[in-house]
């Protein structure tokens, strides 16, 4: 498992302070309050937000690094359910490690998401689609009108790195897909999916990211073809390559399906 790291905004019906005891209290994990500036990798923190309503706290996990982590994420997330709450400002960011990675393996990246980009819309409530304030799509909007995937994935094949991750974001931090830690952390933050204090949802949504890193760094490459457009490639197809690559078992593509099913009645 890749190394990770989660951000969860919500709004607490305590004070920070009265939180961090309650989770220590609760799951025997030590959570200290920070300021919103704080890089502490190795410690968990409350810290507030200003970009949330009155209330509004962002809990930062340490560097995780497999699936004990996961579960105390789980049990920490349990406490802040029964002591807080989402709107509409909140939003769910995962971080997943992608260090010691060559041009060609953050290309293989940025294809693979490009692709798939549409289909994973289906997976994030309406709001977190397309200009959304917080997370606007990567590529939809910074793709050549006419620019069909072969074209795109062809003007990728001349960049190199650093080029590459301008394309990625245009230069704006506030994208699905941030890759503005890569150069220096060597780091990918998804920040598309909404606020959730649903701890089973946060555990499917983190291997979700863990799968679709894993398996764009370690297939060969990603495919389109001359005669197919973006509205082509389908949640559905994205997750059975998953299930057929080892990544995801077939219950979580089950999952994400009646996920998707669900916000997209």
């Amino acid at each position: 498992m890749r190394k990770y790291g989660v951000e969860v905004e919500f709004i607490s019906r305590i004070s920070r302070p009265a939180l961090c005891r309650k989770i220590k209290d609760e799951t025997g994990i030590n959570v200290i309050e920070a300021g919103y500036s704080d890089r502490d990798t190795s410690s968990w923190r409350l810290k507030t937000d200003s970009s949330l309503s009155h209330g509004g706290l962002e809990l930062v996990t340490p560097i995780l690094n497999d699936m004990d982590d996961l579960q105390k994420l789980k049990s920490v997330i349990k406490v802040i359910a029964d002591n807080g709450r989402i709107n509409a400002s909140c939003g769910l960011h995962v971080h997943t490690d992608a260090r010691n990675t060559e041009t060609k393996q953050v290309k293989k990246l940025i294809k693979y998401i490009s692709k798939y980009e549409l289909a994973l819309n289906k997976l994030v409530s309406s709001s977190r689609r397309g200009e959304s304030r917080w997370c606007k799509d990567n590529f939809t909007r910074l793709r050549y009108s006419d620019e069909t995937p072969t074209k795109f994935f062809k003007r990728l094949n001349t960049k190199n790195t650093r080029q590459l991750l301008e394309i990625a974001d245009g230069g704006d931090r506030y994208v699905k897909w941030n890759f503005r830690n890569y150069m220096q952390h060597g780091s990918v933050e998804n920040r598309m999916h909404q606020g959730s204090l649903n701890a089973d949802k946060i555990e499917q949504w983190v291997l979700l990211n863990q799968a679709i890193v894993n398996c764009a760094f370690d297939k060969r490459g990603t495919r389109v073809l001359t005669t197919q457009d973006w509205n082509t490639y389908k949640l559905k197809d994205m997750l059975t390559e998953l299930v057929g690559r080892g990544y995801l078992s077939l219950a979580q593509k089950s999952y994400f399906l009646t996920r998707a099913d669900e916000l997209n009645r």
